[in-house]
């Protein structure tokens, strides 16, 4: 039987970290791990990109359905945006993969039992399927901590070698 394509939906921090670093991550994404969702509840937050650099980097828009809209506004979650409460519902509801670096919403999902990626994760499994090399790899990390050094602290860079360390030495 078939397995059903995965679908991973990011968040606004991801979508920013990589636009801003290196977009093409996100392409990479899209051909080699699943379908990369963007709801444009969170492109809303997202400058510069517009739905046609999502679907020029290969990336799916989806609007949420008013119903979703109309559900997740009558159900606050302490410490959640709008944008990120409408995400974690559709990603719930549909089984979907959360790709996202913000603490609360990781927490949320997990505590409903989702498990939710961080951003780096889709460079490690895009070097585990070699589509970007591990030099690349560490090039985009040290791009990201440049640009976004309070997120991408020594001790989150230090756990990204270690894992891509670990994908060096498995065959």
């Amino acid at each position: 039987m078939m397995q059903p394509e995965r679908v991973l939906v990011c968040d606004a921090n991801v979508l920013i970290d990589f636009i801003e670093v290196d977009a093409e991550i996100l392409r990479l994404a899209a051909v080699h791990l699943g379908t990369v969702v963007v709801l444009t509840t969170t492109l809303e937050k997202v400058n510069p990109l517009s739905e046609k650099a999502c679907r020029e980097l290969g990336l799916e828009v989806r609007e949420p359905s008013t119903e979703d809209l109309i559900t997740v506004g009558a159900t606050p979650i302490a410490g959640l945006a709008f944008d990120d409460r409408v995400m974690a519902h559709i990603v719930l509801r549909d089984g979907y993969t959360c790709v996202t670096n913000d603490v609360k919403a990781r927490n949320y999902l997990k505590s409903e039992g989702a498990s939710p990626l961080w951003g780096l994760d889709l460079l490690l499994e895009l070097v585990r399927t070699r589509a970007v090399t591990m030099k690349r790899a560490r090039s985009v990390v040290k791009a990201l901590v440049t640009a976004s050094p309070k997120h991408y602290s020594p001790n989150v860079v230090q756990l990204f070698e270690e894992r891509l360390s670990a994908i060096s030495k498995s065959p």
